[in-house]
């Protein structure tokens, strides 16, 4: 009877141990980037119309400055291991075309698939930007999976939807919700950044 128990707790240590319900890719990734603190809504003023409003994040930065995102990945085939090849870049909407160089860790990232209707288990990718004593200004930044919007040099009582000009309808429609096909993304933590939640109206 002894053998018997000993026998059954070691194929349960065994399972424990080989089979993990939500498995995490370079999950000491993470580690490079500080749980964000609570996002702060940036009102850009009443609305009169009957339009409807919704919100966009901007991370904020400040020049001369190292930070870092780190995103969770997810898959959205149910049937196959994907192999993505992470890249990134930094357009200017109105700042210096060279404020901003990023580099993804690692540069080729597999996302494990997902064979049920919400995420059994993700990747971690790590996007380290350097930002210039001369990158003032407002910009996209292009990631595998999505893209987001950045200020550098300003707080988010300083901003506001003119600022990005047209690129705000773009993503409303193209960037947000789009991305790759193959991935879905989660911003899950941040390094010498804040964030806020500019009002679009």
């Amino acid at each position: 009877m002894g053998v018997l128990i000993l026998l059954a707790v070691f194929g349960l240590f065994i399972f424990a141990n080989t089979f993990n319900p939500n498995p995490i890719v370079n999950g000491d990734l993470l580690k490079q980037c500080n749980p964000p603190p609570a996002v702060t809504v940036q009102n850009t003023g009443p609305n009169t119309s009957q339009k409807e409003e919704f919100f966009l994040p901007v991370f904020l930065a400040s020049p001369g400055t190292s930070s870092k995102l780190c995103v969770e990945y997810f898959s959205n085939n149910s049937s196959a291991t994907e192999h993505v090849q992470l890249s990134a870049q930094a357009i200017a909407i109105n700042g210096s075309a060279a404020g901003i160089q990023v580099s993804p860790e690692p540069s080729e990232l597999t996302v494990l698939r997902n064979p049920g209707l919400s995420p059994t288990g993700y990747s971690v990718a790590v996007y380290t930007l350097n930002f210039s004593e001369s990158s003032r200004g407002f910009y996209t930044l292009n990631i595998t999976g999505d893209c987001l919007l950045f200020a550098s040099g300003y707080s988010a009582s300083q901003i506001n939807e003119s600022d990005f000009g047209s690129t705000l309808l773009h993503h409303a429609l193209d960037c947000y919700g789009a991305g790759d096909s193959q991935v879905s993304i989660q911003i899950e933590s941040y390094l010498n950044l804040n964030e806020t939640l500019l009002q679009v109206t």
